[in-house]
């Protein structure tokens, strides 16, 4: 899933749960990105952040910087 995916996602309430890496902030619009991360806290998702100099933080960025865990399938289109 993309940046667009998990914003499509997100429309749904689907996001249980989503990981972002600074990377995901330094490659988009920061304060679309953080418009999003609070649009998910509000409908009660968890949102972590991690390091992108960690393991974990290398494997989000690989995987575009953002990742998310979901409540239920979302048909992607």
């Amino acid at each position: 899933m993309g940046l667009d995916e998990t914003k499509r996602a997100n429309e749904y309430g689907a996001i249980d749960s989503l990981i972002f890496s600074e990377k995901a902030i330094q490659s988009n619009d920061e304060q679309e990105i953080m418009n999003f991360l609070n649009d998910v806290e509000s409908k009660g998702g968890s949102v972590y952040s991690v390091d992108a100099t960690t393991d974990a933080g290398l494997r989000v960025t690989g995987l575009g910087g953002i990742i998310s865990i979901l409540r239920f399938a979302v048909e992607s289109s």
